[in-house]
């Protein structure tokens, strides 16, 4: 497999001009901090390359053909030591359209009856995104369709995430990071 990682400069939507700057002269603290806003988003990526039909051996066990469940499943949360992989519908599947893997996310339930909120999980990794032809569409237990994400919970966020998931609506919103 080949990998990289790099900063990625993403495109701003309110661009701000650098001050041009005289070679012979260091810039002044006030100069730095404008360069500094000047400068678009960049953060990082991880893209790799898989080839050939088997994973190799390493600390994630013997090697295995490469397939989309091997690469969506407990494993995933090993990045994120003492969290379990916990996949959890959304129940509008154009809210996951807007999510990418690697976001930070809090999950919030309402109560459809009582329309209280509350947090059930803050700052909580994506693991995966699967397609709806693989894990995907349904029915939720309120009878909405939805779509499935997998995130990485702590163990005491599994249980009040999971029971809000069948008696109310869960969405999310971004956590800072």
């Amino acid at each position: 497999a080949l990998f990289e990682t790099a900063a990625v400069f993403l495109p701003s939507a309110d661009p701000q001009g650098a001050p041009l700057l005289a070679p012979a002269q260091q810039p002044t603290d006030e100069q730095w901090a404008q360069l500094n806003a000047a400068l678009p988003a960049q953060p990082l990526h991880a893209a790799g390359v898989l080839t050939g039909r088997r994973t190799g051996s390493g600390w994630w066990g013997t090697g295995e053909p490469v397939t989309a469940v091997r690469l969506v499943g407990a494993d995933l949360a090993r990045a994120h030591p003492g969290r379990r992989a916990v996949p959890v519908r959304l129940p509008d599947p154009g809210m996951v359209t807007l999510l990418e893997v690697g976001d930070l996310i809090d999950l919030l339930a309402t109560d459809p009856e009582q329309g209280n909120v509350s947090t059930v999980a803050h700052a909580v990794p994506v693991l995966a995104l699967p397609r709806d032809d693989e894990a995907g569409s349904g029915v939720t237990a309120s009878g909405l369709s939805g779509r499935l994400v997998i995130v990485a919970l702590a163990p005491a966020e599994v249980a009040p995430v999971t029971a809000a998931a069948l008696r109310a609506f869960v969405t999310y919103t971004w956590s800072e990071r």
